[in-house]
């Protein structure tokens, strides 16, 4: 649908809303930088005018030209944006409160995994890549959990929960049902120490300093270098020789990567590549290695940028 929609914005900006004058304001329903606007700016508060002079939509010639230009650059979404008019319209589930996951033995979980329940590993980067269960998804629940297991976790998955203490579960059931991941099957009782001493395999994803990146690159068995931020940050600057997908696409999309050596995947600062990099595992990867930092980091080390 988003062509026509594109189509009927046009018609309501152009014969609708810049009929207005330029000092008739304009008080956005989402607030500033929404993920539903164009423009991404700190302000609350617009006017016709401001929006006829800097809008860069509004500076298409006609239509099919503002639907391409609305089209362009826009970012993968959550999955669960697909689901969310027929729920809307029927009527979610009816929880009755916070549900409280029950604790769950090792013997227990790795019954549920191998029935199709998945694992949601919220703990930090550094603990995920330090061991985990095999084919878990590593969303910390800072990244947040509502953002990213909503883009990269298939609708409807059941899930059980790892984590290190009862605030950080508490805060992730509440994440998860506010869209609609509310098949919370229980979660992991001991953590990954009673998994392993369960004696089931435990899985860990190599770390590489930004450091010993910036080196390894200098040679000539460099690694892939993979960024997962979104297209806007590219633009203002990547390490020269990194490939762009965008983190909410890798679950998704047909990916081609090589094989033959590692590919270090890197964010901003670290937390949405874990969650990728746990996706590429999942989706059969066996070299992919997480850097320590991201791209913050790696400007403020003063190593090479670029902007091509």
């Amino acid at each position: 649908m988003s062509r026509p929609l594109a189509a009927q914005l046009y018609d309501s900006l152009l014969n609708k809303l810049m009929q207005y004058p330029d000092d008739v304001e304009v008080y956005p329903t989402h607030g500033a930088g929404s993920f539903c606007a164009g423009p991404v700016s700190s302000e609350r508060v617009t006017t016709i005018g401001l929006e006829r002079t800097q809008n860069r939509l509004l500076k298409a010639r006609n239509e099919d030209e503002f639907v391409e230009l609305a089209l362009s650059s826009l970012p993968s979404y959550p999955v669960y944006y697909s689901e969310m008019r027929a729920i809307n319209q029927r009527g979610p589930r009816i929880l009755g409160g916070v549900p409280e996951p029950d604790p769950l033995e090792a013997a227990e979980v790795k019954a549920l995994i191998d029935s199709g329940v998945a694992v949601l590993d919220i703990r930090s980067p550094a603990e995920f890549a330090a061991g985990h269960i095999p084919d878990s998804y590593g969303i910390n629940i800072g990244t947040p959990v509502l953002v990213w297991a909503g883009w990269l976790i298939p609708f409807g998955t059941p899930l059980v929960l790892v984590t290190k203490n009862e605030a950080d579960r508490q805060e992730a059931v509440r994440q998860l049902i506010r869209i609609g991941y509310d098949d919370i099957r229980g979660y992991l009782a001991g953590g990954m120490d009673a998994w392993a001493a369960a004696g089931y395999a435990v899985e860990e994803m190599p770390v590489l300093s930004l450091s010993d990146l910036h080196a390894q690159m200098q040679t000539e068995e460099a690694p892939f270098v993979l960024d997962v931020r979104q297209q806007n940050e590219w633009d203002l600057g990547h390490i020269p020789g990194a490939t762009l997908i965008e983190n909410g696409r890798l679950a998704w999309d047909d990916l081609s990567l090589p094989t033959d050596r590692d590919i270090v995947v890197h964010c901003a600062h670290g937390a949405r590549a874990a969650a990728g990099a746990s996706v590429l595992a999942k989706r059969g990867y066996k070299n992919i290695v997480l850097a320590k930092g991201g791209f913050v980091k790696w400007q403020a080390s003063k190593f090479e940028v670029a902007y091509d």
